[in-house]
């Protein structure tokens, strides 16, 4: 597969870095207004340097990928579009409806991307939105890419904000909470570096108890709980202070916010 990466930002590095470290042999050409960022990233990952010229990248690519700012859709667009010929285009512009990419490059093979700050080491969620009409291909391709920045989830372009919420911004909320994680563990005598490690290994953990038992995670609850024990009376303190409602807000704030911050 030969594929042309516009913007070689931290998201399109990203992806460069992963699809590099799943076939080594890949075909990767980059455009990227920065003649520093681009041979850089020519240079680390063995691109073909197109420079800022879209004609060399068209015709070396069976897909692009848009990783610029979305402020600089318009500009790029405007370049990019009549050299564009039956290429698939994966959009990792945030916030950034299908339907303006589709009208600004004259194409209606445009996938959507919402990973979050993951990508960078390939453990993103990444909601994955297809055209209406996708073929077997468009799908095979945009699932295939995802994975080269983590685990792709496919959804209806609408419930992208919601993917916002859970994965792009709701990853932030679990660095919070290792966090509180920590502060917990110091209040008790602790180091910080000693309960961080501790508290990865417990969330490492959990994470992997609700996906290879395949239990709800109620259910795994239930299994820790105890009567009168330690587990209940940290959990009450938990609910004292409105955890999971306070969670649930914050997930679906952001993915309000995304909603509306949408073009």
């Amino acid at each position: 597969m030969k594929v042309g990466v516009i913007g070689c930002g931290h998201m399109g590095t990203a992806l460069i870095a992963g699809l590099v470290s799943q076939d080594p042999k890949i075909d990767i050409a980059i455009f990227e207004s920065s003649s520093e960022r681009r041979a850089d990233v020519a240079a680390r990952f063995g691109a073909t340097d197109c420079g800022t010229d879209p004609a060399l990248l068209c015709a070396q690519a069976e897909v692009i990928v848009l990783a610029v700012k979305p402020a600089d859709l318009e500009t790029v667009a405007a370049v990019l579009q009549p050299q564009l010929g039956s290429q698939l285009v994966i959009s990792l512009l945030a916030g950034v409806r299908q339907g303006r990419v589709m009208q600004l490059l004259g194409t209606k093979q445009v996938v959507r991307y919402m990973p979050s700050l993951a990508a960078a080491v390939g453990k993103a969620l990444v909601g994955v939105s297809l055209p209406d009409d996708a073929t077997e291909y468009m799908r095979h391709t945009a699932e295939l890419i995802a994975t080269a920045l983590g685990t792709p989830l496919f959804v209806p372009e609408k419930l992208m904000p919601a993917v916002t919420g859970l994965s792009g911004s709701g990853i932030a909320f679990v660095f919070e909470f290792v966090h509180a994680m920590c502060l917990g563990a110091v209040q008790s005598g602790m180091s910080y570096d000693v309960a961080l490690t501790g508290a990865l290994t417990v969330l490492e953990g959990a994470a992997s108890s609700i996906r290879e038992n395949g239990e709800h995670p109620i259910s795994l609850l239930s299994k820790v709980i105890s009567p009168a024990g330690t587990t209940i009376a940290g959990v009450e303190q938990l609910h004292k202070h409105g955890f999971d409602a306070a969670v649930a807000a914050a997930v679906a704030a952001s993915a309000d916010r995304a909603r509306d911050l949408e073009s």
